[in-house]
């Protein structure tokens, strides 16, 4: 059996066929072939030292190495000579100033308690602020925000404005506490905008320490007000806006409230003044540089008029040497550039402000169309101006839904201002987000007969299907304010002209190595032409309109055309066009 086993196995192949056919099949080479192979290897191999030495000292190859050498370094200069022209003879990217963000962009000024209610105390507070910071930046495009008086004492009484304020190191609890202030700074820097707060030093309450009227004189005054503003810096705030300055004198006349000048300079630059804003300025400025972030620090004349034609006394405080503020607030776009009056003019706005305010100095001025002492306007010229003329933008709350006052009667509405008659506290009416109130106090209370007064809400001008309007407008001055021209550049005024029914503004605006911006700005309040034509050849060949209000289907925005003759509309409302000159 195991013999039959063993001759079973050496019976067995030891290849299977298919295997076989899968092995390789081996190139055999002749001798001649290897020998071939050998040859071309010789034929690449390289010289030896033997043989280099003997070509190292050829003639010829002696003077080609020579003339390769000095080719190589002809090239190379001729290469660094060109890349020196280059540098200095191209075209080089235009200089950008350092700006400051009050300076790139527009402040969004809020009475806090008008502007949304979350505990349905019908007053706004600090949280209802949050809840629309997102309209704030997208639908308006501001990036700071500046807070009216929000202090301990400043509604002291139910559903009544007071302006007393008992201490400036808290807030009034109807606002909210200390913390959810503090949130609201957090949430609002988060998305880069910054927080900014009105002071009034007039407003003190009799139950303050310092009593009602301020001793601006008094060493425990002044060390109070300086720990009060290292307390709020420290929680964040940016800057401050200090208002009704022309209030705070303790010598001389009181500010006339009119329309004259004589009485408020005195007051403006008395001794007292200018040392409280020079203590304020330095103690701002010792925190400034312990975080390496700037402060804003802004002074407003407050509830007192200006005379037209004059400069506006507060520049006084942008000197040549030291500025005790950073920002003033101009009265010249404001409805009422006097107390309650509007102090007529023979010259436009416009050509006021660019006549009585140094060029050096328009960087620090403040434009508005709207304060807490000033009521908004429906001047579209008075609008739009602060967004296109030298200065830093203001939007004060409800201008960029055309918030009417005058004529607005109050009485018997439980919403802040309760039982208000305009134009008395026209400036603190809630924001009309819809026409009952609901978007407001979270439907507390059904306003609708108080509300319905107003022609537009914000719920109106953003609703789906809606045209053009003055909250779009607003948005689109915002953005193009962007443009190096507008956002910094020198104006220049081409043409002014003004009638009783008629005016036009033509000016320039022009940062260097960047294109000039032409805005032309055109009302006729009786409509009986249909527009004008103008000749921009003296300023640029071809311009783009980035900008045309109301829209004007023969003038499309972003498409070039020729500058030679261009027609304007003239509308009853009036007219923005803002044109991009060609490069």
């Amino acid at each position: 059996m195991a013999n039959d086993v063993e001759m079973n196995d050496v019976q067995k192949p030891l290849m299977k066929d298919s295997d076989i056919e899968n092995i390789p099949e081996v190139e055999f080479k002749s001798i001649k072939q290897d020998a071939e192979i050998v040859k071309k290897d010789d034929e690449f191999r390289g010289l030896t030292k033997e043989e280099l030495e003997k070509f190292a000292k050829d003639p010829f190859w002696v003077k080609l190495r020579l003339i390769l050498f000095i080719l190589f370094w002809i090239v190379w200069a001729t290469m660094l000579v060109a890349a020196i022209l280059i540098v200095v003879f191209s075209k080089k990217c235009p200089k950008r100033p350092k700006l400051e963000f009050w300076q790139q962009k527009t402040g969004y000024w809020v009475d806090p308690y008008a502007f949304v209610d979350t505990d349905q105390n019908l007053v706004g507070d600090f949280k209802g602020i949050m809840t629309k910071l997102d309209y704030i930046q997208k639908k308006v495009g501001a990036g700071y925000i500046i807070l009216n008086p929000v202090f301990k004492g400043q509604y002291i009484k139910e559903n009544q404005i007071s302006e007393f304020v008992e201490i400036f190191r808290n807030v009034d609890p109807k606002l909210g506490s200390i913390e959810s202030f503090k949130e609201l700074v957090k949430d609002a820097r988060k998305r880069g905008i910054e927080i900014v707060l009105s002071v009034d030093l007039n407003s003190l309450s009799n139950s303050s320490k310092f009593m009602a009227d301020l001793n601006l004189k008094s060493d425990s005054v002044l060390t109070e007000i300086k720990e009060s503003i290292k307390i709020w810096l420290n929680y964040g705030v940016r800057g401050f806006l200090f208002t009704n300055l022309g209030m705070y004198a303790e010598n001389g006349t009181k500010p006339d409230r009119k329309c004259k000048n004589d009485s408020i300079s005195s007051p403006y630059s008395t001794i007292d003044v200018q040392m409280l804003l020079k203590e304020i300025r330095k103690t701002m400025d010792e925190v400034a540089k312990s975080t390496d972030k700037s402060r804003l620090l802004i002074v407003d004349a407050g509830d007192v008029g200006l005379e037209v034609g004059k400069a506006d006394p507060l520049l006084q405080y942008l000197g040549k040497k030291e500025n005790l503020a950073d920002m003033i607030i101009s009265r010249e776009f404001l409805k009422y550039r006097g107390w309650e009056t509007n102090c007529g003019s023979k010259q436009s706005s416009i050509s006021n402000y660019l006549s009585t305010v140094p060029s050096d100095k328009r960087k620090m001025v403040g434009l508005t169309s709207a304060t807490l002492f000033s009521p908004r306007t429906n001047d579209l010229m008075k609008i739009v101006s602060p967004f296109l003329l030298e200065g830093n933008s203001i939007l004060y709350y409800g201008s960029e839904i055309n918030m009417p006052c005058d004529g607005m009667d109050l009485s018997g509405s439980t919403l802040y201002p309760v039982n208000s008659k305009s134009p008395n506290n026209c400036n603190h009416m809630i924001m009309p987000w819809d026409n009952n109130g609901d978007e407001f106090s979270g439907g507390k209370l059904n306003q609708s007969q108080y509300l319905s007064q107003y022609k537009d809400t914000v719920q109106s001008l953003t609703a789906t299907g809606t045209g053009e309007n003055i909250l779009k407008l607003h948005g689109r001055l915002i953005k193009i304010r962007n443009e190096p021209s507008l956002l910094w550049g020198k104006t220049k005024l081409i043409q002014s002209q003004k009638t009783s029914n008629y005016s036009h503004n033509i000016f320039t605006r022009q940062a260097d190595g960047f294109p000039i911006i032409v805005v032309a700005l055109l009302i006729d309040s009786t409509a009986e032409k249909p527009g004008k034509v103008f000749s921009f050849k003296s300023i640029c060949e071809k311009f783009t309109p980035i900008l045309v209000y109301p829209s004007n289907e023969n003038l499309e925005e972003n498409k070039e055309v020729d500058t030679k003759n261009v027609f304007l509309k003239t509308v009853t409302t009036g007219s923005v066009h803002v044109f991009k000159c060609a490069e």
